[in-house]
């Protein structure tokens, strides 16, 4: 380096730099040659500056090397400070000569230093009595207001590190006709520069900010329709806003953005970040403006903005994503990036990059890291410029990248665009779910020859390997290079083990150079390819293959992905075998999936069981029609799931298209009744087990039995351990039933017991559950459909403190599991304790009498589901309680209510009941699912349930009164409801009301006989439960059945004895519904009662108050005799004593009821007596009997119902023993 001396003489000293303290140094040929002499003028193209820029002002000139503190500030000359030379140009004479000679316009155009005036005719300067609080200037809620700010030099202001104290602010406008913030210089600020936030209608232009700290020119709520154009911010320095530090700071992709210039910065140059939502609200703003997403907004204007010198990257655009408009309609255009570390950086999808001119990034020139749906059209980038050579070679102030002075800041590479190889998060985030890539179109590469740099390469991979698989679409069209050295290289993608690149060329244009072939040789599309057999192997031409570059160039070859997802453990060895269906041709694609790895080279157990961690293979094909399987040890494989992925189709495949079809093997009935591997971790490793964060770890001694079992550390309620399941079995064994069980135990930390509770539903406090997930890839849409089925199983009471809790559930595969490209199931919830599993089993379930097949070995036919063999004739399972507990049977905790537990003593004083505690609300009760793909259109099934309620507070017995339900009335009786989903609806059907309100020697009853409809049949999800059951009152239920009824056409009436308290199928007119009483004909069982009946408040007023039944028609044969028969008794509805009648009379107070047959014909209804009372008989039952015919015009009618009818007002009826039966029973044959 050079120092003058006292006496004029320069003095040369050599320094060995880092290296002094032991290097050996020899100097020979030295050489002093002058560059250039003292810069004493500046010529700049605007003879304007004459008369405005006066003598002794302070000048500055931006940077022109990689630093953001390589600016010059120079005073003007005191005399003539502006010299005019013509042809529009001027010459500003400096006082003091410029230290360092800067890229001027004849230099390098593209990357000219830039020149500011630092002086206004009007200052404000804050004093410096408090350090970094300077003033600041606020323009806030003044609505529809013109406001100006012009020629203004803001000198100290701003107050570091505090929020809305700038040098100048405008905030929360609305409207601002004409404003202008224009021409003013911000200087030296401690917080920011020029901040708009909320506003509409501002142009802020020609500003110049010099040594600002923090974001400079900004938008920020994501609402600002203003202009910004031919700013210059230079020296941005850092604070408070850390990494948001920008020159410009753009939130509202709909700011007019022209003509500015970044010049250094601590961190980025221009920074395009749209909000996600307008981030205040605004005087009298409407609705429509108050909520929307900036990111999805198309953009008002990029164009002709630059930056250069900036420490961390020049330009940022980041998470816009204009949803619904064309790449081409949404550009950002003459972008120059020069000397910045990085000079451009895109996370953004659906833009187009016109016109940009990338050159002397440090490291990157463009990253196109996360982005997608891009369209590069005419962009140059430069590695290094001959001007940089030049400067780096006769300026020692400035350093080349590869040969920095810092040791520690050396690169060992120059990049021309960067490429994330993987983006397989946006698969689960709801972005893009195969990768839209990126277009190049007319895009020049130069200077990457003779850099000194290690590598120097175009086209780099992104040193994060997520998997080694390539999906990030890239076509190329005319693209051009300065030398062969300047060309596409995959070797960056072959150290990272990515091994199956793609990349279209559309016009063959890389051709000649990667093949060495004349231009003329190639037509059409050809494709570069890792040279492997299996990218090769469906070429439609030759492949030439360039081993430097790690590559094949196919020619006249067009390749589109097709890719499959598994599971990573136990496919390590499988390949999958893809055959052109027409040729015969094959290839053998392996598999991509990255070990994680520890600091000691072991397998990291946590990062590579991670839920979507996947082995990927992906077939490079042709347009034309395949078979694929996977293959290991030479037979077929099926690796329990696999997600296809049909990744972007290229344009130069025109209407062709990749048709696939994937053949799996079959499987037996053996490998489909179980379908959890390694349920009781019997293989003592985690094999076959992932987890939702918390990692997995098996645990020798820990088992229910002392064996293995799994643990999962968690650290949130959403974490969890579980198992993909067989796919191949979930297709065939739609519509069937599985039983899901698993044995769980809580623990904190440090492996003490922790308790939960069984019936709550908060995530925090309820014990662990089993949720169920889907996932299937849609091709038409490029979408993945995601289905969640929570607590599919879930703990029985009570929680057990000291070893394991069963926790179990049952579920039908429906058609969204059975078409599924994956099922996942995951023990989670119960807060965010450590969960231990052990004994988890998926079995086939079969309910009640049906039994299940043999367990053969023969495979099951993969063409369509398996049938089922036959449906239970009893839907629900431990309806006794019989096995004492609480199994298959669910609390439905309506507002966090009601727990369940078992008790001793049934219905008939042994065995097991189940009770029902702190009901809170009438929708509280015990639920079962069941399996409803059993349910059928018309058919008829028996409910039943006996129960008994007790008061909370008191344990008194409580007696509900039947003819009050649903409102929400302490004395409302229970009802059995069934809840049904379809795939395009929900609902409940009350089945059945109580019909006994029992008392204090036998428990109420429960009872009807239903008939199913089309949306139970249908339904895909159902279950029974009890409902209505009173606030305050606890319930103690048995005996539940929900059954197919069974037809006995002996006697069409059904329920006619009463023997069992039943009263359900029995119906009432004018009068509160018939309940089944004690004391039957005989004076023994029960008989069906209309009327007070001793327990109701009303009772029968008229005549035409009546019973009825709807009869089964399917039992009733029309045009032969049938005998109808019963015992009816009358009772006076206070005193309740018997009360007598004339059989004689049909009319009046004595007159006795008779029996009558009515048809509803399409809403007319016809009746006719069918049975009269014929006599006394003992304790003061009379006989009613009748002969008659059911007639062909009874039948079509929509109801043919037996009556009870025209007994006298104000008597109870009481009916029993009633039958119709053929009078020649032979008919029945």
């Amino acid at each position: 380096m050079a120092n003058a001396a006292a006496d004029g003489r320069v003095e040369f000293r050599f320094d060995a730099g880092h290296h002094r303290r032991y290097a050996d140094v020899d100097y020979d040929d030295i050489s002093i040659k002058l560059i250039h002499g003292p810069i004493k003028g500046i010529v700049v193209k605007d003879a304007g500056v004459a008369g405005c820029w006066g003598g002794g002002n302070e000048l500055v000139v931006t940077s022109h090397t990689f630093s953001q503190n390589h600016e010059q500030v120079v005073p003007l000359a005191d005399d003539e400070p502006v010299t005019l030379i013509g042809d529009g140009k001027a010459v500003l004479n400096l006082k003091t000569a410029l230290p360092k000679y800067p890229t001027t316009a004849v230099l390098d155009a593209e990357q000219a230093s830039e020149v500011a005036l630092l002086g206004r005719n009007i200052r404000f300067e804050a004093d410096t009595d408090v350090p970094h609080k300077g003033g600041y200037l606020n323009v806030l809620r003044t609505f529809n207001v013109t406001q100006k700010i012009r020629g203004v030099d803001f000198n100290r202001f701003g107050h570091l590190d505090q929020g809305n104290r700038y040098p100048i602010h405008f905030d929360r406008l609305d409207k601002v006709p004409d404003g202008k913030i224009e021409y003013n210089l911000i200087r030296q600020s401690n917080m920011r520069c020029v901040i708009l936030n909320g506003l509409e209608g501002v142009t802020v232009e020609g500003n110049v900010a010099y040594n600002n700290k923090g974001i400079c020119f900004g938008t920020f709520a994501g609402r600002e329709q203003v202009t910004i154009t031919n700013n210059l911010a230079i020296r941005t320095r850092q604070n408070l806003d850390s990494w948001r530090t920008a020159s410009f700071y753009i939130r509202d992709p709909r700011v007019i953005f022209k003509g500015n210039v970044a010049a250094g910065s601590d961190r980025k140059g221009i920074y395009f970040q749209p909000e996600w939502r307008t981030s205040v609200n605004y005087h009298n703003m409407p609705a429509h403006k108050r909520n929307w997403n900036p990111r999805d907004t198309a953009l008002g204007a990029f164009e002709n903005n630059v930056a250069h010198s900036c420490a961390e990257w020049g330009l940022v655009l980041s998470t816009y994503h204009p949803l619904g408009n064309e790449p081409s309609t949404q550009v950002f255009s003459t972008y120059r990036g020069f000397r910045n570390v990085n000079n451009a950086h895109m996370d953004v999808r659906g833009v187009a990059l016109d016109d940009w001119y990338l050159a002397d990034g440090r490291h990157r020139n463009l990253d196109l890291q996360w982005s997608t749906d891009i369209h590069i059209n005419d962009m140059k980038i430069v590695a290094y410029s001959p001007t940089f050579r030049k400067q780096v070679k006769e300026q020692t102030h400035i350093w080349h990248t590869c040969k920095d002075v810092n040791e520690k800041q050396r690169l060992d590479r120059l990049i021309g665009f960067e490429v994330f190889h993987k983006r397989g998060w946006k698969d689960w985030s709801g972005y893009d779910k195969t990768t839209a890539g990126v277009v190049m179109k007319g895009v020049t590469f130069e200077g990457f020859e003779d850099t000194g740099c290690a590598a120097s390469n175009p086209f780099y991979a992104e040193r994060h390997r997520e998997q080694p698989h390539f999906d990030a679409f890239l076509a190329i069209e005319s693209m051009t290079s300065s030398t062969e050295e300047a060309v596409l290289n995959l070797c960056t993608f072959e150290s990272l083990e990515v091994q199956d690149v793609v990349i279209t060329d559309a016009d063959s244009s890389m051709g000649p150079i990667l093949t060495g072939k004349a231009e003329g040789s190639f037509s059409g599309p050809s494709s570069i390819v890792s040279d492997y057999d299996y990218m090769k192997g469906f070429a439609g031409g030759e492949c030439t293959s360039n081993a430097g570059k790690c590559l094949a160039y196919c020619e006249n070859t067009c390749l589109q992905f097709v890719s499959w997802e598994v599971t990573p453990y136990g496919t390590e060895d499988v390949l999958l075998v893809v055959e052109d269906v027409n040729s015969g041709k094959s290839i053998s694609v392996p598999g991509n999936f990255e070990v994680s790895k520890n600091n000691d080279g072991t397998p990291n157990v946590y990062y590579n069981t991670f839920l979507y961690d996947m082995r990927k293979f992906s077939a490079a094909l042709p347009a034309g029609e395949y078979t694929a399987q996977f293959v290991k040890d030479g037979q077929p494989y099926w690796p329990t799931h696999a997600y296809d992925r049909f990744e972007r189709k290229p344009p130069c495949m025109g209407d062709g298209s990749v048709t696939v079809t994937l053949e799996r093997p079959d499987p037996t009935l053996e490998e489909c009744t179980e379908l959890v591997k390694n349920g009781d971790v019997e293989l003592g490793n985690y094999t076959h087990w992932v987890h939702v964060n918390g990692g997995v770890e098996a645990m020798e001694g820990e088992g229910v039995d002392g064996s293995y079992a799994m643990l999962n550390k968690r650290s949130h309620r959403h974490h969890g351990i579980g198992f993909y399941v067989d796919t191949r079995c979930t297709k065939l064994m739609e519509g069937h039933e599985y039983r899901i069980t698993a044995q769980v135990r809580l623990q904190d930390a440090n492996g003490a017991a922790v308790s939960c509770d069984p019936d709550s539903l908060d995530e925090n406090n309820m014990c662990p559950t089993m949720w169920l997930q889907t996932k299937k890839y849609r091709q038409d849409a490029n979408t993945i459909d995601v289905w969640n089925m929570a607590n599919v199983a879930m703990s029985v009471r009570p929680w057990n403190m000291v070893g394991y809790t069963l926790i179990e559930g049952t579920f039908v595969v429906k058609d969204t599991i059975a078409q599924a490209d994956s099922v996942f199931l995951w023990v989670t919830r119960g807060g965010s304790k450590h969960i231990v599993v052990d004994n988890t089993s998926i079995k086939l379930h079969y309910r009640g009498d049906v039994s299940p097949p043999a367990a053969d070995a023969m495979p099951l036919a993969m063409m369509a589901p398996i049938p089922k063999a036959e449906c239970p004739k009893e839907f629900l399972m431990n309806k006794g309680f019989e096995l004492g507990t609480t199994e298959y049977w669910r609390n439905r905790g309506y507002g966090g209510k009601g727990k369940l537990e078992i008790v001793p003593g049934g219905a008939d004083g042994t065995g097991h009941a189940l009770k029902m505690t702190n009901v809170g609300h009438y929708y509280n009760g015990p639920l079962q699912w069941i399996d409803s793909t059993c349910l059928e259109e018309g058919a008829e099934y028996e409910v039943s349930a006996r129960f008994k309620l007790t008061n909370m507070a008191t344990g008194e017995p409580h007696y509900c009164d039947t003819s009050v339900w649903r409102n929400g009335n302490i004395n409302q009786c229970p009802v059995m409801t069934l809840s049904i989903w379809t795939d395009t609806s929900s609902g409940a059907y009350h089945l059945a009301k109580t019909v006994d309100a029992g008392n204090a020697d036998n428990w109420a009853t429960i009872s009807k006989i239903v008939v199913g409809n089309a949306n139970m049949h249908n339904s895909w999800q159902a279950f029974l439960y009890l409902e209505f059951i009173p606030v305050g009152i606890d319930i103690t239920v048995d005996d539940v059945s929900f059954a197919r009824y069974e037809k006995d056409c002996s006697n069409v009436v059904r329920d006619g004895d009463f023997e069992d308290g039943a009263s359900g199928s029995w119906g009432s007119v004018l009068s509160a519904p018939p309940i089944a009483i004690d004391g039957g004909y005989g004076s023994a069982g029960k008989a069906i009662c209309l009327g007070k009946c001793g327990i109701n408040s009303s009772g029968r007023t008229s005549r035409d108050s009546h019973i009825y039944q709807n009869l089964d028609k399917d039992c009733i044969l029309p045009n032969v005799e049938y005998v109808i028969t019963a015992k009816v008794k009358l009772l006076d509805q206070d005193t309740q004593q018997p009360v007598g009648c004339n059989p004689n009379m049909i009319n009046g107070a004595e007159a006795c009821p008779f029996a009558d047959i009515a048809t509803d014909a399409n809403g007319e209804w016809r009746g006719r007596v069918v049975g009269a009372v014929v006599g006394a008989d003992d304790d003061s039952w009379y006989m009613l009997s009748g002969v008659f015919m059911f007639y062909d015009w009874d039948l079509p009618g929509n109801t043919l119902q037996l009556r009870f009818y025209r007994a006298p007002a104000l008597v109870d009826m009481v009916v029993d023993d009633i039958s119709i039966s053929l009078r020649d029973s032979s008919f029945l044959a």
